[in-house]
């Protein structure tokens, strides 16, 4: 499995370059952040550094993790979701 990952990092790096400039990954469960920094490792550095993990739970009910205003404006999610992420700018 670890050959094939490194086989398509390569093969987007090489035929895909500079085509995402960040990519968050939310909500993510708190014990999959250690699995994700090890997969991470699989990636180059500058495709690493594109990703963001950002830990919570996955209810539509749930308090945004404060982290997610550095990335995501209120503005972009829709009106009857806005009560859940009052804490966006």
């Amino acid at each position: 499995m670890i050959p094939l990952i490194k086989n398509v990092n390569s093969l987007l790096a090489n035929h895909f370059p500079d085509r995402t400039h960040q990519i968050i990954l939310y909500p993510i469960p708190g014990f999959m952040k250690p699995i994700w920094n090890t997969i991470s490792l699989l990636l180059d550095k500058k495709a690493r550094s594109q990703f963001y993990v950002l830990a919570g739970a996955n209810s539509l009910t749930a308090k945004v993790p404060k982290e997610l205003q550095n990335f995501v404006s209120i503005s972009i999610i829709p009106e009857d979701m806005r009560q859940f992420h009052a804490g966006l700018p």
